[in-house]
């Protein structure tokens, strides 16, 4: 990260607004509790991101086994699932 870049502390929030999830690609409807919001600045630009609560639980694992660089993060977040929470993740015919 360069002097002006930062990455702000991770909240869990209530949506107001629908969202699509980072991690699996889902839609998160307006009203969902238990969302995780990302947000910072990189490369002078503000992002934000938000996790479901299917995936809200991993978010942190996933970047440490990541080593918190991704290009494509419901790609990774997928292989990591697969690899690490099988169980919870691939349903019968999903496989």
């Amino acid at each position: 990260m360069s002097g002006g870049d930062f990455y702000a502390a991770p909240k869990i929030v209530a949506v107001r607004k629908e969202h699509k999830c980072a991690y699996c690609g889902q839609t998160i409807p307006a009203g969902t509790r238990g969302v995780l919001m990302e947000s910072g600045l990189w490369m002078c630009l503000f992002w934000k991101r938000y996790a479901c609560p299917r995936c809200q639980p991993y978010v942190s694992e996933f970047w440490g086994w990541q080593g918190l660089e991704s290009e494509d993060i419901e790609l990774d977040f997928d292989e990591f699932m697969r690899e690490h929470h099988r169980d919870v993740w691939v349903t019968g015919d999903d496989d």
